[in-house]
């Protein structure tokens, strides 16, 4: 149960993260501003 409440919140990081930024200039930058989104949800 505690590893689902943390699946389901990257998850909705990740959610944030796509709903403020629509485009992508190429899959590069995609795939960096998963990582950084990441990076940042696994400090809290």
């Amino acid at each position: 149960m505690y590893t689902t409440n943390a699946i389901e919140g990257l998850n909705s990081g990740f959610r944030r993260l796509n709903r403020g930024r629509t485009v992508f200039p190429n899959a590069m930058a995609f795939a960096k501003a998963l990582y950084l989104a990441t990076w940042e949800l696994t400090k809290k």
